[in-house]
């Protein structure tokens, strides 16, 4: 979603098999991401995902990724 005015703005980000891990395409798939909405205008994009996660070790960090603690969402 690029429309930073949108009321919601999820997206399921992309699942790498483990057989295909460590083979360039989670790094692939958000170097694409992250132009496709450099070049729709948008300035600042955020993800998800568990601070031990490997995306949030290994991935992230090569885009400028910084963590920060989010609270948890509880259904009512």
């Amino acid at each position: 979603m690029t429309d930073p005015d949108a009321p919601a703005q999820l997206v399921p980000g992309p699942c790498i098999l483990m057989e295909y891990r460590n083979r360039g395409l989670g790094t692939l798939l958000l170097s694409s991401a992250l132009h496709h909405l450099r070049d729709a205008g948008t300035t600042r994009a955020c993800a998800r995902t568990r601070e031990s996660s490997p995306a949030a070790r290994f991935l992230y960090p090569k885009f400028g990724g910084q963590s920060s603690l989010v609270a948890p969402l509880l259904a009512a």
